[in-house]
């Protein structure tokens, strides 16, 4: 897991600026990162056979329920519908959440919660492929380290269950 947290931290390192970095944004993102893994070990461990679709309704309507009032509270909530927002918030539902999701809740019922979790350091990877496919944006030596590095990392987290039960049948 390690391993796959620093291939992801190279990966992005030349987007973070390091001034804009704050006490606050670093709690956020551990409070997140944390929660993301407490849920899927809950899952795991006390509803595994959840209905997914289910699952997805009760996930998205508390998410609205918490930041809608957080967006027009702190952004004022003002939009100018255009054609390439549409298309991102098109993309944003449908692959990252609505089959996001429901990959993750797929790949629970079928694996290890630590396995799953590990898989969670690809995002940020597909991310750099898609802005070398779709903006001609070639990820520079620091990035490329890093998908390598985070790759190998979830691959031992993945394989590393069948590793384990290879040795013990011998």
């Amino acid at each position: 897991m390690a391993l796959g947290l620093a291939g992801v931290a190279l990966v992005v390192w030349h987007k973070v600026d390091i001034r804009e970095v704050g006490a606050a944004s670093l709690l956020c993102t551990a409070i997140a990162l944390a929660g993301v893994t407490a849920a899927t070990l809950y899952q795991k461990t006390f509803v595994p056979r959840v209905d997914l679709k289910a699952a997805s309704l009760v996930q998205f309507a508390v998410a609205f329920a918490v930041f809608a009032p957080l967006g027009v509270l702190f952004e004022g909530f003002e939009v100018k519908v255009t054609l390439p927002l549409v298309a991102s918030i098109v993309f944003l539902v449908i692959f990252t959440s609505i089959l996001g999701v429901s990959a993750l809740y797929v790949l629970l019922r079928h694996g290890e919660a630590t396995r799953v979790t590990g898989m969670m350091y690809l995002p940020p990877v597909v991310a750099v492929v898609l802005e070398l496919a779709m903006f001609g944006l070639v990820p520079g030596a620091v990035a490329l380290f890093g998908i390598a590095i985070a790759c190998a990392g979830v691959a031992m987290t993945v394989w590393s269950g069948r590793w384990k039960s290879s040795i013990s049948s011998r």
